[in-house]
């Protein structure tokens, strides 16, 4: 039997997740932030399928900067997330992890099981225990992004998360009209629009 080497996802991640409703107040998202020490609330639709996340950067740039003009009462979580939910498997390795975290600027992802269920959360700080020489490693995942070529608008850049048509799990994300949809979607609603000239 061969020894495990590299640490998986599921062997750093923390299996509780703060999980808040779309339509929930910003002002109870932080109460509920603050009593259970969490920095990203998972905001979930009435089936509860992930729509996007709540970090503490979020309620700092879009809330606090803002607080004159809004009401904690009335602007509600759906109203100031970040989507799609950016996640890796639970059994990827951190160093895929922090290669997505690079990718995507981020410091924490949601981490989903073999169903595509929404299972822990790894950030950052979860992968430096394990993995010091993370800093470099993204440090120079920058240097690479700098000096590859760019994209052209024809090599579309693809993400993971769910869908926000269907609500399933898809490791191909497209961006369609501010909506991120899997292929299945994206096809049926980019083609009807078409046929349609809608």
């Amino acid at each position: 039997m061969s020894e495990r080497t590299e640490p998986l996802v599921r062997d750093v991640m923390r299996r509780t997740l703060l999980k808040v409703r779309a339509e929930d107040s910003v002002k109870s998202v932080i109460k509920k932030m603050v009593s259970q020490h969490a920095d990203i609330a998972f905001v979930v639709n009435s089936s509860g399928t992930p729509l996007g996340v709540i970090t503490e950067h979020d309620l700092v740039y879009r809330v606090l900067a803002k607080l004159d003009s809004l009401s904690l009462d009335k602007v509600k979580a759906e109203d100031i997330m970040t989507s799609p939910v950016i996640a890796v498997s639970d059994q990827d390795t951190i160093v895929n992890a922090a290669r997505v975290m690079g990718e995507y600027r981020v410091r924490r992802l949601g981490v989903r099981d073999e169903t595509g269920a929404l299972v822990g959360v790894v950030t950052a700080d979860d992968i430096m225990q394990v993995f010091p020489d993370y800093f470099e490693y993204i440090a120079t995942l920058g240097r690479a992004r700098e000096l590859a070529p760019r994209v052209t608008e024809a090599e579309e850049e693809l993400l993971v998360g769910y869908c926000e048509e269907c609500g399933e799990w898809s490791d191909r994300l497209r961006e369609y009209n501010g909506r991120y949809l899997c292929e299945e979607c994206y096809m049926e609603i980019a083609g009807f629009e078409e046929e349609t000239g809608e």
